[in-house]
């Protein structure tokens, strides 16, 4: 064999299977290595031949690849939160359309290089959309950045301070997807509105953006400051746009009204039942004591007799509170024995009212004490 005709070094030397694995690690291709014997065997059974076990083999690649692109995508972008449409409500904004929200889903808008401008007062979920809308792209595999209005504009204008500017502007303009949420909050200095106006302009028919904003189009000029500016910037971002209305109460307000009334109902409910019956919770106490002057009536001393209260909580003492009027009444005061609850014996006035249910005679007296909510 001449020199031409030799083989590269290394091909023959050790076993097949370790030259494959170490020639797909070379190429970086983990899902072929770990697949390549499995798909080998199901196909050899199946009558595959060699071309067909290939594509196989190559798509379970990309597939794994394009699952891994992903999962370090959804990080980079920083989303404030992980939303997605299966836990926004859209009954509760009657005025969004949803069939037009799960087109949107679809990310063909971002194909197609429009834009998404979500409009309504605060707490109807704006942001929610923008940030499935978000999540969607990125599960497409598109690039996606996500900011607020203020902070891009403040960016902005640090970039500009340390010339890197340019360099800011391009890495937005890189991106497939830019979401900008809450504009209209915070009203913007003429170089911050004017800053913003570049990053939008080079967008245009370029690639696709999603504004969320408290505001309608016609007040826009409160946050940009120039009639010229917001006329300009309204008319290149509404030209290839999809306009969501959503206006109606906040869904903050509601859950957070919701929540405060299902616990007035709870509080009310215990208040209730808490008097008619012992609860089986801490706030249930059996305290023993005695009497150390009491004696029986043959004369024999008292000391061992247990005098038991049997304390029933109300409402306010299930939250830890036990309402007890001092029992210092009694003469001499009740005193604590060697009890395994080692209950201590009340000794000063609190809240709340106690209730002598039982006393009998001199000798042995069972207590009943009921707290009055």
């Amino acid at each position: 064999m001449t020199g031409k005709d030799a083989m590269p070094v290394g091909t023959t030397a050790g076993t097949p299977q370790v030259l494959l694995a170490h020639h797909l690690k070379q190429f970086k291709l983990p899902t072929v290595l770990r697949e390549y014997e499995k798909v080998a065997r199901e196909c050899a059974q199946g009558g595959v031949d060699h071309t067909r076990y290939l594509l196989r083999l190559i798509e379970l690649g990309l597939i794994d690849r394009e699952r891994r692109t992903i999962e370090r995508r959804i990080p980079a972008v920083r989303f404030p939160a992980m939303k997605s449409f299966d836990t926004f409500e859209f009954t509760a904004i009657p005025s969004l359309n949803k069939m037009m929200v799960v087109e949107l889903a679809r990310c063909e808008y971002i194909l197609r290089r429009e834009n998404v401008i979500a409009l309504g007062n605060s707490g109807t979920g704006k942001t929610h959309i923008a940030l499935a809308l978000g999540l969607a792209a990125c599960q497409k595999n598109f690039t996606v950045a996500f900011t607020n209005a203020a902070s891009l504009v403040n960016q902005l204008m640090e970039a500009q301070d340390e010339r890197r500017l340019l360099k800011l502007q391009r890495e937005l303009a890189a991106v497939k997807l830019l979401v900008i949420d809450e504009l209209g909050y915070v009203p913007l200095s003429p170089t911050g509105a004017e800053l913003l106006f570049e990053v939008l302009s080079q967008r245009y028919e370029r690639d696709a953006t999603i504004i969320t904003s408290n505001l309608p189009f016609e007040d826009w000029t409160q946050v940009l400051a120039s009639e010229r500016l917001t006329g300009a910037l309204l008319d290149r971002l509404t030209h290839h746009a999809t306009i969501l209305t959503m206006n109606g109460d906040s869904y903050r307000l509601k859950q957070s009204t919701g929540r405060k009334r299902r616990g007035a109902e709870q509080n009310q409910a215990s208040t209730l039942a808490a008097p008619d019956r012992v609860l089986a919770c801490p706030a249930r106490t059996l305290a023993r004591y005695y009497r150390p002057d009491l004696q029986t009536e043959d004369g024999n001393d008292m000391k061992r007799a247990p005098i038991e209260a049997l304390f029933i909580s109300s409402a306010r003492a299930s939250s830890g509170l036990l309402l007890l009027r001092s029992l210092a009444c009694f003469s001499p005061p009740l005193t604590r024995i060697n009890h395994p609850l080692r209950q201590r014996a009340p000794t000063r006035d609190v809240t709340g009212d106690v209730q002598i249910l039982g006393l009998c005679k001199n000798y042995i007296s069972c207590y009943k004490l009921k707290f009055s909510s």
